[in-house]
């Protein structure tokens, strides 16, 4: 239990959010003749990176500081792109979170005391 102005609160689980923008065009292949995404389109989108855990003896659940690789990887490889030309798959929206997740799980696996 931690105090804070004079509160009592836990500090067992707490979340932490970190939200980038980009903006990104696509095409989509394989819908039905005439499907609006068949069309060269773009998007404004959001990411939400969420981790939940414990405080540390600082009070950090995460330093975001160290996700500034990520914000760095959105920037140069997402942000005002094609992503038929980012992604190796048909670029929707569940394939992109994907390709994003897989980088991110990667980069969270290596981390010490991470699950």
């Amino acid at each position: 239990m931690n105090s804070v102005a004079g509160k009592t609160i836990s500090s067992e689980r707490r979340i932490g959010r970190l939200g980038i923008e980009f903006a990104s065009s696509h095409q989509l292949v394989g819908l039905p003749e005439g499907h609006k995404c068949t069309r060269l389109h773009g998007h404004s989108n959001h990411l939400t990176v969420e981790v939940v855990g414990e405080l540390d003896e600082v009070g950090f659940l995460i330093d975001f500081g160290v996700l500034a690789w990520l914000v760095d990887l959105v920037s140069s490889k997402l942000d005002h792109r094609h992503m038929n030309e980012v992604l190796d798959v048909n670029p929707s929206s569940e394939n992109l979170a994907t390709w994003i997740l897989l980088r991110f799980s990667t980069w969270f696996e290596s981390r010490p005391g991470c699950v």
